[in-house]
């Protein structure tokens, strides 16, 4: 699953704002946890992908003084939508795929209630329900290798958002934010997801008219330990961490006061199952600790869908003008060979016409020397797709002759125990018998052995060389040469 791939600063004053000191009371273009996600640095395939989150946040701050005074706090409950429209490209830089995405935040329900004992905010009570969000834009950049997958990434929070330069809660930020960020995945064969990503916001100055202030800049890390079972479903532990790197300059109006870095940490569980083209992805963020900032629970849900990903068709060759030419008379038929594959065994006789040059062969002109190897996934006994193909034309090959006697032999890997893999690698030598007599074969006089992990073939310290090694061979063994 990947699935997809999630990211992004998402603009939201209005979700960490009003009393906490820090970025203008608390708020910031970084929503804890949405950088972490399930395989977040594996590469879609070349083509579009579109996300929706759908994300709620139950929070509040408690009494903290302000200006000499005490202020008593408040809580918030909002709703918000955040819509991400990307893609990657076939062809790339550097060794590496480029992309670019497009995240669109909107708030569609808020309410804030100020605690009591404290003077009032007036501007509380303005409605910021159905509001647009600063737009984020972000190119990337993205590598992979067998399990390990990295992606670096430039978020750039562009000032479009709803913004009200009177009031103390808005959904826009309305200043510029440049995030770069590096993005790690690891992919074991077993479904072990490790994610992380690592990022460093530098805020400017915003362009509101008048004495203008300067956020501090911001340090986020985001990361998930999962596990995927099977393609369609993960469950994973997702955490966060983030620091204000430097203090708020500039004038902010009362009751808020500049500096005062925030700080805050959280975990909570997550899930995503679905298809490669369509997935679904919950987390539920609970801040365990925050400093100058609002403490509460984040729940998100997204979903996510992938297009595309064909490689284009080649372009038409050119059609050349035809060139009045004089044909020459056709060569005189060919006499009809009497042995086509050159076995030694008339064609009239041949029960496998096309046997490979070399072989020796029986008195049907079949070879006596079928070898053939059946790879298996890791830890199962199941054929599937190339190997299907590969028995199908083993049995059509063979399936003429009268009998046919040999050994299928089944082997591991090394994970695992040596009593686990040979009981492994027999019962994939059943499988592949079973598999061919499915086809119309007589197996009676085919061997079952199981050898396990002992004559491996592969390098079994790589994944390449441990799928090397997961196999079934079959040697024929009744053959009297012709």
């Amino acid at each position: 699953m990947h699935g997809t791939v999630t990211a992004a600063a998402f603009v939201l004053a209005a979700s960490i704002s009003v009393g906490s000191f820090a970025a203008e009371g608390g708020g910031s273009s970084y929503l804890q946890g949405t950088y972490g996600d399930f395989a977040a640095a594996v590469t879609p395939a070349p083509g579009g992908y579109l996300r929706n989150d759908v994300i709620y946040y139950d929070a509040g701050i408690g009494a903290r003084p302000i200006n000499g005074g005490l202020d008593p706090g408040f809580d918030q409950k909002q709703w918000m939508d955040r819509l991400t429209i990307g893609g990657f490209s076939d062809t790339g830089i550097f060794g590496g795929k480029v992309g670019i995405e497009l995240q669109l935040p909107y708030v569609f329900d808020m309410t804030v209630a100020q605690h009591p004992g404290g003077p009032p905010f007036d501007a509380f009570v303005s409605p910021r329900d159905n509001s647009w969000g600063d737009p984020v834009l972000k190119p990337q950049l993205a590598w992979g290798s067998g399990p390990h997958y990295t992606r670096l990434a430039l978020g750039i929070t562009v000032p479009l958002g709803s913004h009200d330069g009177d009031a103390v809660v808005s959904a826009g930020r309305h200043y510029w934010s440049f995030d770069p960020s590096l993005t790690y995945t690891y992919l074991s064969d077993s479904g072990w997801d490790l994610s992380g990503t690592l990022g460093y916001m530098i805020n400017l100055e915003n362009n509101l008219t008048g004495p203008n202030y300067e956020t501090g800049d911001e340090l986020h890390l985001d990361v998930l330990l999962g596990k995927h079972f099977g393609e369609h479903f993960a469950l994973g532990i997702a955490a966060y961490y983030y620091d204000q790197m430097t203090d708020d300059e500039g004038p902010i109006p009362a009751p808020l006061e500049p500096g005062y870095p925030s700080d805050g940490a959280g975990f909570g569980p997550a899930f995503s199952f679905g298809t490669r083209n369509f997935s679904v992805v919950g987390k539920w963020l609970y801040d365990a600790s925050a400093t100058n900032r609002l403490d509460g629970d984040l729940y998100m849900l997204s979903f996510v869908a992938h297009f595309g990903g064909e490689p284009a068709a080649p372009p038409p060759l050119p059609v050349e003008p035809p060139v009045a030419r004089v044909e020459p008379p056709p060569p005189p038929a060919p006499p009809p060979p009497a042995d086509a594959d050159g076995d030694g065994v008339n064609d009239l006789k041949d029960m496998c016409p096309a046997t490979p040059r070399g072989d020796r062969v029986d008195v049907n002109g079949c070879s006596c020397d079928i070898t053939i190897q059946v790879h298996f996934r890791s830890n199962s006994t199941e054929i599937t797709g190339a190997d299907a193909i590969t028995l199908n034309s083993l049995a059509d090959q063979v399936r003429q002759l009268p009998t046919i006697a040999g050994e299928i032999g089944g082997h591991t890997d090394s994970q695992g125990s040596d009593a686990y893999n040979r009981d492994l690698s027999r019962r994939r030598a059943l499988a592949t018998r079973d598999y061919l007599a499915s086809r119309g074969l007589d197996v009676s006089q085919l061997a079952i052995a199981g050898y396990g992990e002992s004559e491996p073939v592969g390098d079994n310290t790589t994944p390449e060389g441990r799928e090397q090694n997961r196999r079934v061979v079959m040697r024929r063994t009744n053959c009297q040469v012709n």
